[in-house]
């Protein structure tokens, strides 16, 4: 509204978030426990970058430490402001494809699963996923396989 005012302002890191989409079009998620909400969510892979780093490497490196998973093919899918409203956050969303999901170990399937794309795209649109940065990384990785298909 721009009025005059006192606003707390949390600056913070560079982050990227990961829509990893295997062969099959079955996509990664990993599951994350939310202490502001208090439950566990399903969501995209989502790494903050260290000082220096670019966010594709940064997204690299997330896919890999939290799911064990690499792709042979990365596309920036978008841009954003996390929390916008009292943040300044900024990140970059990415689609790996052509993900490689045979590394993942037994201890890792307990908090990272598949999921057919269609299954992800419903998850989207109920709350079995509530994370919004999710959602519309999902819905961007979505726009960008259908106007390849």
């Amino acid at each position: 509204s721009g009025d005059e005012g006192t606003f707390m302002v949390l600056d913070g890191p560079s982050h990227a978030l990961v829509v990893a989409v295997t062969k099959d079009l079955e996509v990664v998620l990993v599951e994350q426990y939310r202490y502001p909400i208090a439950q566990w969510s399903w969501e995209v892979v989502g790494e903050t970058a260290d000082p220096g780093e670019d966010l594709l490497t940064t997204a690299k490196r997330g896919l890999l430490e939290e799911a064990n998973v690499t792709a042979k093919k990365w596309i920036e899918t978008g841009s954003h402001q996390l929390a916008l409203g009292v943040a300044d956050l900024p990140g970059k969303t990415y689609l790996a494809l052509e993900a490689d999901v045979s590394k993942m170990r037994p201890e890792d399937k307990k908090r990272v699963k598949l999921v057919s794309l269609e299954k992800a795209m419903e998850m989207v649109r109920t709350s079995e996923m509530v994370s919004p940065e999710s959602k519309c990384a999902i819905l961007l990785a979505w726009d960008y396989l259908q106007i390849k298909r």
